[in-house]
């Protein structure tokens, strides 16, 4: 029942807010709807109200607690940091391989790189992974085998996504939503192989979720022959549905992993 109510309230907050930017940009709505970060809190909102119809204010202390929740894994706080900067630079180095240049340009004052990490932990990070790996995930590892966990909240996580896929402008209008999901499903078995290794904190899963979309967002800015190639985004795919594979191997063979829920 946690699973189902978190769920559906997850894409009714965010789907009744991004509907509503599609609506607005076929003028079928008599006011202006703009794209923000809002419906990226779908996640996080529900898990916090669910928790709270369920626990109460003591189950929402501990959701919010597992940010900072201690002892800290620093290894893999490290692995999260450096995992998908090396997808990406492994896509890079292979697609320039391939005859795609590889000068970095100027287009990106690496100054900036602190703001853009804190922006993209508060609004697309955090807002989301105090839902998927906060809520959903313990809730589905208290019942299921760690595998069987990892593709329902991918499936979840996937589908949560798609109405950006008619939304111009977001990074998902210009994927294939088949190709999207695989990758999502491949991503959400290394997030529930780092969310293991990390438990109680929750900061490890965090940070992979911050440098997964700010090492995408870059690559195709600071080396834009190469990030904007096709061959870049096949290898990024392939690189990312290998080390999947591979964790999902390693989940299946796990037992049922009871959790606090």
């Amino acid at each position: 029942m946690p699973v189902l109510l978190f769920s559906a309230l997850t894409l009714v907050l965010s789907w009744t807010y991004w509907l509503s930017v599609i609506a607005s940009q076929h003028g079928w709505l008599a006011v202006s709807v703009p794209l923000t970060p809002f419906g990226a809190f779908g996640p996080a909102l529900a898990a916090i109200a669910i928790t709270a119809l369920l626990d109460g204010r003591r189950g929402v202390g501990k959701l919010l607690g597992s940010i900072v929740a201690r002892p800290v894994p620093w290894r893999m706080l490290g692995i999260s940091l450096l995992a998908w900067p090396s997808f990406v630079l492994v896509a890079l180095l292979i697609a320039a391989v391939l005859g795609q240049p590889l000068a970095p340009t100027g287009g990106f004052p690496l100054i900036r790189l602190p703001l853009v990490l804190l922006e993209v932990f508060l609004l697309t990070a955090l807002a989301e992974e105090l839902g998927w790996r906060g809520f959903l995930l313990p809730h589905l590892l208290a019942r299921v085998r760690p595998a069987v966990a990892a593709i329902v909240v991918g499936g979840i996580w996937a589908v949560w996504h798609l109405p950006l896929f008619y939304i111009p402008g977001t990074a998902q209008a210009s994927i294939p939503f088949g190709v999207f999901v695989i990758n999502i499903l491949a991503a959400s078995f290394i997030f529930t192989g780092v969310y293991l290794q990390s438990r109680p904190s929750l900061l490890p899963a965090l940070a992979l979720h911050t440098f997964q979309d700010v090492s995408l967002s870059l690559a195709p800015v600071l080396w834009p022959a190469a990030g904007n190639s096709a061959a870049f985004w096949y290898v990024y795919f392939a690189v990312v549905l290998t080390v999947g594979l591979g964790i999902a191997g390693w989940l299946t063979l796990r037992p049922p992993t009871p959790a606090a829920a």
